[in-house]
């Protein structure tokens, strides 16, 4: 749930067990119904994330966009984008490589971080990483990415022996970002640890 800047609240959630359905609905302060929207494909899911106001007022919402089924295998992740008033505006595919960005956050320069994991690995340029700390940077009203990271954790270096599920971000001050991440490991290994990156 969102609080916007005028008062009124954002809720988000997935329906529809078969096909998995976006749906935003914005309430007042007496949870009255201002507008309800629902977004969805027959045979191909969504499943939807967090929300952020940008400044002009329109919502970013994170989703993932499940292309044939409803499998993370084959999923992406994509920013929806409406006005204030619910209209759809656009939906940008982030990529296989950004399948699991699902939070945001506004950075000390007025921008917006969207992040989340990478399931599964990388272009040859990176064979080594796997299920690793993912985020891109965007331009608060352009839109335009100005960056994009990927964090892993891999000290054997050989193959895809440890994973890094984000949590939390958070940025100081002086605009360092603090990242908290569960850290897993291939080949069933139950252990878990929480680790600041």
């Amino acid at each position: 749930i969102l609080k916007t800047n005028v008062g009124d609240y954002i809720i988000s959630c997935t329906a529809d067990a078969t096909n998995d359905s976006c749906i935003i609905i914005k309430i007042d302060a007496n949870l009255n119904t201002i507008w309800s929207k629902q977004f969805g494909y027959t045979g191909k899911g969504i499943r939807t994330n967090n929300v952020l106001e940008k400044n002009n007022g329109n919502l970013l919402i994170s989703i993932n966009y499940y292309k044939n089924t409803i499998s993370f295998d084959n999923g992406s992740a994509n920013l929806l984008e409406l006005d204030a008033y619910g209209n759809f505006i656009s939906m940008d595919s982030l990529g296989k490589k950004h399948d699991r960005l699902k939070h945001f956050i506004k950075t000390n320069d007025g921008n917006i971080i969207n992040y989340g994991d990478l399931e599964g690995a990388l272009p040859s340029s990176y064979s080594n990483v796997w299920n690793c700390i993912s985020m891109i940077k965007y331009d608060m009203n352009s839109g335009i990415s100005l960056w994009n990271k990927f964090y892993d954790y891999n000290p054997g270096g050989s193959g895809p022996n440890g994973e890094l599920y984000t949590q939390k971000i958070t940025e100081s001050i002086n605009d360092s970002l603090y990242i908290l991440a569960n850290r897993g490991y291939s080949g069933g290994s139950p252990t878990r640890a929480l680790r600041i990156v």
